[in-house]
């Protein structure tokens, strides 16, 4: 998946308008490598690499290996059973593709909740048509 997002992840850490923000929450994290290129690319944030609890040995090793363990942090929990992370930007990448419409409106929701008024919720994904008939890559992705 690092590299899948790789592109992605990087065009919005280096187009995405941070000057407003303080705090990124990407939930379902992984490795942190989101939180990372944000944190690199902007000083002023603090980064929260959100994802289950068994990831945060890999991701804590890929932060402090970048350099960045005073501004990025991975945070343990379930973006079912568990509130997200309040945070003034709060990024979903490639997460929401593996989901059915209710499942996708209740993690949409989820961010809502954990937003200031003013924040950004940010997606980031291989979109594909309702049809299912273009983008072979985001037809790929998808499980639903």
């Amino acid at each position: 998946m690092s590299g899948v997002s790789g592109g992605p992840f990087t065009a919005f850490a280096t187009k995405f308008d941070f000057s407003k923000y303080k705090t990124l929450c990407d939930v379902g994290g992984a490795t942190g490598q989101l939180s990372c290129m944000v944190a690199a690319l902007n000083p002023h944030m603090r980064c929260t690499s959100f994802d289950l609890p068994k990831v945060l040995p890999i991701a804590s090793r890929k932060i402090e290996d970048a350099g960045l363990t005073d501004r990025v942090t991975a945070v343990g929990g379930d973006f079912f059973a568990n509130p997200l992370p309040k945070a003034d930007v709060i990024t979903m990448g490639m997460i929401l593709h593996d989901w059915n419409l209710e499942t996708k409106k209740a993690l949409i929701r989820k961010a809502y909740d954990a937003l200031p008024q003013g924040g950004a919720f940010v997606v980031i994904e291989a979109l594909i048509d309702d049809a299912r008939r273009e983008n072979a890559f985001g037809l790929l992705m998808s499980s639903t």
